[in-house]
């Protein structure tokens, strides 16, 4: 009797862990799934947003290309990093790139709210010249990666050149 009750009482144990782990496994899914939805939604208003002629879609036009700019910088270090390429302090950059973007945008944004036209048309060119310049470094971060990565691409694929061209001189001399 005392062992039908032991193992009744594993059995719980092991069914209570099961049962909590898949609920943890279940609450992560669906946050994960509720965030790249709201953040799907989120570009969908802001590419949105930036259509049409005006100060609203002007700003618009700012925070879709600053935001546009700054995933491929991410998705550049986490391809080079995926790649094995000499990252150097790229990954800090973006991080400071992103910050700054990020503050930049909540500008973006309240301006967008703004009702005054007056200071939104004086806001705008101080406003537009700091994005070129988050923008610009951004894409000149991802291009000094996808050249790191084409010198090590061209150096590898000259020395497999090499020793294909080596390999088959040996193949006619036999």
């Amino acid at each position: 009797m005392e062992e039908m009750l032991g193992l009744a009482l594993v059995l719980f144990v092991v069914a209570a862990c099961a049962l909590g782990t898949g609920v943890a496994v279940l609450v992560l899914v669906a946050r994960r799934l509720v965030l790249a939805a709201s953040e799907g939604l989120g570009d969908l208003t802001l590419r949105a947003a930036s259509y049409g002629v005006g100060r609203r879609p002007s700003v618009g036009r700012l925070r879709l290309a600053l935001r546009t700019e700054l995933d491929a910088a991410r998705r550049a270090v986490a391809a080079a990093r995926e790649q094995g390429l000499p990252l150097g302090d790229a990954p800090a950059l973006v991080g400071r790139l992103q910050s700054a973007a990020r503050e930049l945008d909540a500008r973006l944004r309240t301006l967008g709210r703004e009702p005054d036209a007056d200071v939104v048309r004086r806001a705008l060119p101080g406003l537009r010249a700091e994005v070129e310049v988050v923008t610009r470094s951004a894409a000149d971060l991802r291009g000094a990666l996808l050249a790191s990565g084409s010198a090590v691409q061209a150096e590898e694929l000259r020395a497999l050149g090499d020793a294909c061209a080596l390999e088959s001189r040996a193949l006619r001399t036999r």
